[in-house]
């Protein structure tokens, strides 16, 4: 007897394939009836999201296209290990800003802009002087000290009353000064002081907001002329103390960039640059540059190494943020200590 004398339709079975249908085999084949069609492409998103599968689209998903997805083997290794270097990557970043933006002493990394080529530049025109004369090392220190000055003066006008004019001129007048040497650069050191003061009373008044003026006048702009004064001045009256003072504090700097700006902590990128500081200071020691000898030398590399590393900080303490917008003064603030602690004791 067939089926047709029973009354039963034949029964039609679905023909075979080597490659399964990739939808079924994952679960996400459509519903015959009762889900409707955007309810059923929301949840193949979904278990594709879950899958790992955020590359595939969703017309490839519905056109049946083979899943990027090994059934043994998971997801791409390679891909896997792309993603965890970009997660730890986002990580460190988000970290180091977290750490700059809270911390009101940190040290922050500007990586933005030719850093490399400046500070290449910076080294360059400083060792230039040396064989070209002082000229060269006051032009450059000057334009230096004017910028540092106009930058944090500009930098404390959104927190206090400031003039970045005043702060530029000063810090010029100031880093001009080590042309004279010791004497002249402590002179002009006071009267420049002084006379910030007396325009904070002049433009003010004595009250605190005149106080409190003329202190921001002469935190914006007497640290980087002094810096860059005391460069100058030994550049003028002592070329090796110079030389050692450049080169050690250059070698610092050159190792804590570029460990510390890619470095979640702010403990890395000093002490690579000590490492570096500490190669040069070894040089220097066996073959030391007048006036210093060979038992002296290492007296001052320790010198170095500790204004270096607090340097930068002091300049975090003159700004109103340490994340606040001042290259110019990030450009001479491992020297903020070294210089002049240097030409007091040379």
């Amino acid at each position: 007897m067939t089926d047709d004398e029973h009354g039963t339709a034949p029964i039609e079975h679905a023909p075979t394939s080597a490659e399964p249908d990739p939808l079924v085999v994952h679960g996400l084949a459509p519903p015959d009836e009762g889900w409707p069609d955007d309810g059923w492409e929301a949840s193949v998103t979904g278990e594709l999201a879950d899958l790992g599968q955020l590359d595939t689209t969703r017309s490839t998903v519905l056109a049946g296209a083979p899943l990027a997805f090994d059934e043994e083997q998971g997801p791409n290794p390679l891909q896997k290990v792309r993603d965890a270097r970009r997660r730890s990557a986002e990580g460190r970043y988000l970290k180091r800003q977290r750490r700059w933006e809270t911390q009101r002493y940190a040290v922050p990394y500007d990586v933005a802009g030719p850093k490399v080529t400046l500070g290449v530049i910076w080294f360059v025109l400083l060792m230039a002087s040396l064989r070209y004369g002082s000229w060269l090392a006051l032009l450059t220190l000057v334009v230096a000290a004017m910028i540092a000055g106009l930058q944090t003066g500009f930098a404390w006008s959104r927190h206090e009353l400031s003039d970045r004019r005043m702060t530029a001129i000063a810090a010029l007048v100031v880093a001009a000064a080590g042309f004279g040497q010791r004497l002249g650069l402590g002179a002009v050191l006071i009267v420049a002081a002084l006379g910030l003061a007396a325009y904070a009373v002049v433009t003010v008044g004595t009250t605190a907001s005149g106080t409190r003026f003329a202190e921001t006048l002469i935190r914006s702009s007497l640290p980087a002329g002094l810096a860059a004064g005391s460069l100058l001045a030994l550049r003028v009256d002592e070329p090796g103390a110079f030389l050692a003072v450049v080169a050690l504090v250059s070698a610092y700097e050159t190792g804590d960039f570029l460990i510390g700006s890619g470095s979640p902590n702010a403990i890395e990128g000093p002490v690579a640059g000590l490492v570096a500081m500490a190669v040069i200071g070894y040089g220097f020691t066996v073959f030391p540059p007048d006036p210093f000898t060979s038992t002296s030398m290492p007296a001052f590399v320790l010198l170095a190494a500790i204004g270096a590393v607090l340097g930068p900080v002091a300049a975090s303490a003159i700004l109103p943020r340490g994340i606040a917008w001042a290259p110019g003064l990030r450009r001479l603030d491992s020297h903020l200590l070294t210089a002049p602690m240097f030409l007091l004791l040379t």
